[in-house]
């Protein structure tokens, strides 16, 4: 707890003292001039022409307030696990209402099969599959509203994209699924949002590995007395410094 303490507020600090000496000050409280590659956090944020993110409101609403002129970008992967959660909603709903135990079982052990990548299912996997197709149009049903959300957002054409996505919502608002017909109303809303991943094919892959890479980094740093080994230790490993002579 302490730990993270400090390092929360080695980062508040770094950020104070950014603050001070773009103003008017240097290490030792000299006055300076401003020079030409000075910015104020508010130039920096103006900068800024497009933001990836997944749908937060915390997110949202930060993004509109300190970068009115950027584009959001909702991030591509985020919007398929909503159709991945509503999907796995409607197959745990199945298994309740289903009296027989070993039908229900049937649905327990096709959660896999469901909800991953065509191109990973395995044969048996492919199998339960068709025994939901057969036995569970509605939960089959979800299953391919997943997957042609999924569609949708790999079109490189923006206008095909658009015609494929529009498709996918008035199937999933007539589909009498609950979890997708919410969904389908989240996805209208932030449509625009959605679609501005076709023409940029950002997501937030980048900043995400980063932070994995930092959580990693952090357990190394139970027997650091200071927040600032850390700090180091993320520079070194995740900067692009070349040692020379590398490390052992």
């Amino acid at each position: 707890m302490h730990d993270r303490q400090d390092q929360e507020s080695a980062f508040g600090s770094s950020r104070r003292r950014s603050r001070s000496e773009v103003a008017n000050a240097d290490a030792s409280g000299a006055e300076r001039k401003l020079t030409p590659s000075d910015e104020t956090e508010e130039e920096r944020c103006q900068q800024i022409e497009m933001v990836t993110m997944d749908m937060a409101a915390g997110y949202i609403e930060a993004v509109t307030e300190h970068l009115p002129q950027a584009t959001i970008i909702f991030d591509r992967f985020h919007v398929q696990q909503l159709a991945s959660n509503a999907l796995d909603e409607v197959r745990r709903a199945l298994v309740r209402e289903t009296e027989d135990p070993d039908a229900a079982r049937a649905i327990k052990n096709a959660r896999w099969p469901l909800l991953m990548n065509p191109w990973n299912v395995t044969r048996s996997g492919r199998i339960k599959l068709r025994e939901v197709e057969q036995h569970h149009k509605p939960l089959f049903r979800g299953h391919l509203l997943k997957e042609l959300l999924a569609r949708a957002l790999d079109y490189r054409q923006t206008k095909r994209a658009r015609e494929t996505l529009e498709e996918w919502l008035a199937w999933a608002s007539r589909s009498r699924l609950k979890p997708f017909v919410r969904l389908a109303r989240t996805i209208r809303k932030w449509k625009e949002e959605i679609l501005a991943y076709i023409s940029t094919r950002l997501t937030n892959g980048l900043v995400e590995g980063l932070n994995n890479k930092v959580r990693v980094i952090s357990r190394r740093a139970y027997g650091f007395h200071s927040p600032g080994p850390l700090i180091s230790m993320i520079f070194l490993c995740c900067g692009g410094i070349v040692l020379k002579p590398p490390l052992p």
